[in-house]
Protein backbone atom coordinates (compact mmCIF):
# COMPACT_ATOMS: atom_id res chain seq x y z
CA UNK A 1 0.00 0.00 0.00
CA UNK A 2 1.36 3.46 -0.88
CA UNK A 3 2.51 5.74 1.90
CA UNK A 4 0.07 8.44 2.97
CA UNK A 5 0.81 11.89 4.35
CA UNK A 6 -1.93 12.92 6.76
CA UNK A 7 -0.07 15.99 8.03
CA UNK A 8 -0.10 17.71 4.62
CA UNK A 9 -3.02 19.89 3.62
CA UNK A 10 -3.89 20.98 0.12
CA UNK A 11 -2.30 24.33 -0.73
CA UNK A 12 0.22 24.12 2.15
CA UNK A 13 3.99 23.57 1.88
CA UNK A 14 5.11 20.07 2.83
CA UNK A 15 7.44 19.90 5.80
CA UNK A 16 9.39 17.10 4.09
CA UNK A 17 10.50 16.27 0.55
CA UNK A 18 8.22 13.79 -1.17
CA UNK A 19 9.64 11.82 -4.07
CA UNK A 20 7.45 10.14 -6.69
CA UNK A 21 8.03 6.41 -7.20
CA UNK A 22 8.63 7.05 -10.91
CA UNK A 23 9.83 9.85 -13.18
CA UNK A 24 7.64 12.21 -15.13
CA UNK A 25 8.94 13.19 -18.57
CA UNK A 26 8.23 16.73 -19.69
CA UNK A 27 7.78 15.91 -23.39
CA UNK A 28 7.19 19.52 -24.47
CA UNK A 29 10.19 20.75 -22.48
CA UNK A 30 12.38 17.96 -23.84
CA UNK A 31 11.33 18.78 -27.41
CA UNK A 32 12.14 22.48 -26.83
CA UNK A 33 15.62 21.52 -25.64
CA UNK A 34 16.13 19.24 -28.68
CA UNK A 35 14.98 22.00 -31.05
CA UNK A 36 17.29 24.53 -29.38
CA UNK A 37 20.26 22.13 -29.62
CA UNK A 38 19.56 21.45 -33.31
CA UNK A 39 19.26 25.19 -34.02
CA UNK A 40 22.57 25.84 -32.25
CA UNK A 41 24.49 23.58 -34.66
CA UNK A 42 25.48 25.25 -37.93
CA UNK A 43 25.00 23.44 -41.22
CA UNK A 44 28.15 21.81 -42.51
CA UNK A 45 28.86 21.84 -46.23
CA UNK A 46 31.91 20.09 -47.56
CA UNK A 47 32.93 20.97 -51.10
CA UNK A 48 34.64 18.16 -52.93
CA UNK A 49 36.42 19.00 -56.18
CA UNK A 50 36.34 15.32 -57.09
CA UNK A 51 32.55 15.12 -56.68
CA UNK A 52 32.12 18.41 -58.54
CA UNK A 53 34.21 17.13 -61.45
CA UNK A 54 32.36 13.79 -61.43
CA UNK A 55 29.04 15.64 -61.59
CA UNK A 56 30.23 17.85 -64.44
CA UNK A 57 31.50 14.79 -66.34
CA UNK A 58 28.18 12.95 -65.83
CA UNK A 59 26.19 15.97 -66.99
CA UNK A 60 28.41 16.33 -70.06
CA UNK A 61 27.89 12.66 -70.90
CA UNK A 62 24.12 13.01 -70.42
CA UNK A 63 23.95 16.08 -72.67
CA UNK A 64 26.01 14.26 -75.32
CA UNK A 65 23.61 11.30 -75.13
CA UNK A 66 20.63 13.67 -75.48
CA UNK A 67 22.26 15.28 -78.52
CA UNK A 68 22.89 11.87 -80.12
CA UNK A 69 19.25 10.89 -79.51
CA UNK A 70 18.04 14.20 -80.96
CA UNK A 71 20.24 13.80 -84.05
CA UNK A 72 19.09 10.21 -84.52
CA UNK A 73 15.43 11.23 -84.23
CA UNK A 74 15.98 14.03 -86.72
CA UNK A 75 17.69 11.67 -89.19
CA UNK A 76 14.86 9.14 -88.88
CA UNK A 77 12.33 11.91 -89.53
CA UNK A 78 14.37 13.23 -92.47
CA UNK A 79 14.81 9.73 -93.93
CA UNK A 80 11.09 9.03 -93.54
CA UNK A 81 10.13 12.31 -95.18
CA UNK A 82 12.59 11.65 -98.03
CA UNK A 83 11.15 8.16 -98.52
CA UNK A 84 7.60 9.60 -98.66
CA UNK A 85 8.71 12.28 -101.15
CA UNK A 86 10.41 9.66 -103.33
CA UNK A 87 7.34 7.36 -103.22
CA UNK A 88 5.09 10.26 -104.27
CA UNK A 89 7.48 11.17 -107.11
CA UNK A 90 7.55 7.52 -108.25
CA UNK A 91 3.72 7.48 -108.37
CA UNK A 92 3.70 10.70 -110.41
CA UNK A 93 6.32 9.32 -112.81
CA UNK A 94 4.36 6.06 -113.18
CA UNK A 95 1.11 7.95 -113.88
CA UNK A 96 2.85 10.13 -116.49
CA UNK A 97 4.29 6.99 -118.15
CA UNK A 98 0.79 5.42 -118.30
CA UNK A 99 -0.70 8.59 -119.78
CA UNK A 100 2.06 8.78 -122.39
CA UNK A 101 1.52 5.12 -123.33
CA UNK A 102 -2.23 5.70 -123.54
CA UNK A 103 -1.65 8.77 -125.75
CA UNK A 104 0.69 6.77 -128.05
CA UNK A 105 -1.79 3.91 -128.23
CA UNK A 106 -4.58 6.34 -129.03
CA UNK A 107 -2.44 8.03 -131.73
CA UNK A 108 -1.55 4.65 -133.24
CA UNK A 109 -5.19 3.61 -133.31
CA UNK A 110 -6.18 6.89 -134.96
CA UNK A 111 -3.47 6.53 -137.63
CA UNK A 112 -4.57 3.05 -138.54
Amino acid sequence: MPQTYDDIAQGKISPETITAPYDFVDKAGTQRKIDAAVAAVEDIYVKSDERTNDSIQKLSEDFAAFERARAFGESVFTDTEEAKRQAAQDEIDEEQRRQEEAARASASASAA
